[in-house]
């Protein structure tokens, strides 16, 4: 599972295959985002302590909370621009009329 991701944020990061630069960081963070949660699962085998896994458990959480706030962002933007351009258009299309 872990090597799944690694060559998938490898296949991100060289090839950019969205046309949008922005479309392509946050699909690369997502995959970063993957791969360190499930790295830092296997920490709660036994190579810790409770009180080091438990540090580790709020790392998860928080670089997940992250993750989710940028991808809300970055949805919340996307709507954004698409109003806009939408209400442009129809603003032009109906002062040419």
């Amino acid at each position: 599972c872990i090597y799944l991701n690694l060559f998938c944020c490898a296949y991100l990061i060289w090839h950019r295959p969205y046309n949008e630069r922005l479309r392509n960081y946050n699909e690369i963070l997502n995959e970063i985002t993957i791969l360190l949660s499930a790295d830092a699962m296997i920490l709660y085998s036994d190579l810790l302590n409770p009180k080091q896994q438990d540090m580790v458990g709020w790392v998860i959480v928080v670089s997940i909370l992250s993750t989710i706030f940028i991808n809300l962002t970055y949805v919340f933007y996307l709507t954004c621009l698409t109003i806009k351009l939408r209400a442009t258009k129809s603003y032009h299309l109906f002062k040419h009329n």
